[in-house]
């Protein structure tokens, strides 16, 4: 990290358990809403730097009707390290793999209003839906 970055960290670093607390707000109403993360906070204190969620369809199909309504998501750690050749074994660590495939991370910030945690909770679910209907 160089003085410039330190320098701005520094600044922002008396905000950032306002900030936390802020994620954390949202973080539970995306799952009072009904969409479920992969990570849990139940009994941690959690500062919820993502919000990531299993998706039952195709991510990217997912992600790119998400973008038509404004909506940014994340796709984190596309590539594993089972899945680097030199370090691959057969059947060693299944829900990683099948994790990575079948996830997103929903927007998640101290920017975030509750409407529009609504709004994407909203919109993320019947999206999800409408996928698992078209694929039965």
């Amino acid at each position: 990290m160089d003085e410039l970055q330190a320098a701005i960290l520094y600044a922002k670093l008396p905000f950032l358990n306002i900030w936390n607390a802020v994620r954390r707000q949202a973080a539970h109403r995306y799952r009072d809403n009904g969409v479920v993360s992969i990570a849990t906070d139940e009994g941690h204190d959690c500062s919820w730097h993502l919000y990531p969620t299993r998706v039952q369809g195709e991510p990217e199909i997912l992600r790119n009707q998400l973008a038509e309504l404004g909506i940014s998501t994340g796709l984190h750690y596309p590539k594993l390290l089972p899945e680097i050749p030199s370090l691959f074994q057969p059947g060693f660590w299944p829900n990683a793999l099948q994790i990575a495939r079948n996830h997103i991370t929903l927007p998640l910030g101290p920017h975030l209003t509750e409407s529009s945690v609504d709004y994407i909770s909203g919109h993320f679910l019947e999206m999800e839906n409408d996928q698992n209907v078209t694929e039965s």
